[in-house]
């Protein structure tokens, strides 16, 4: 029997970057390496009128606000 592979844990964001998604919620100006940061991470996705949180991104917002 193979043993089950585990998905890796992802990273917990750096406040910064939990303010940038908290911002980027709100419709709110961040700086352009964050919002590339944000992307590379998937919890944020490029629309037509801005910015946008992915599914992942609401998840990792209200995960976080939780702490």
């Amino acid at each position: 029997m193979k043993p089950q592979r585990l998905a890796p844990k992802t990273l917990p964001l750096t406040e910064a970057e939990t303010i940038a998604l908290r911002h980027v919620a709100n419709g709110a100006p961040v700086q352009p390496s964050l919002y590339q940061r944000l992307k590379k991470l998937g919890i944020i996705e490029a629309k037509a009128d801005g910015w946008a949180l992915t599914q992942d991104g609401h998840i990792r917002l209200m995960f976080d606000a939780a702490r």
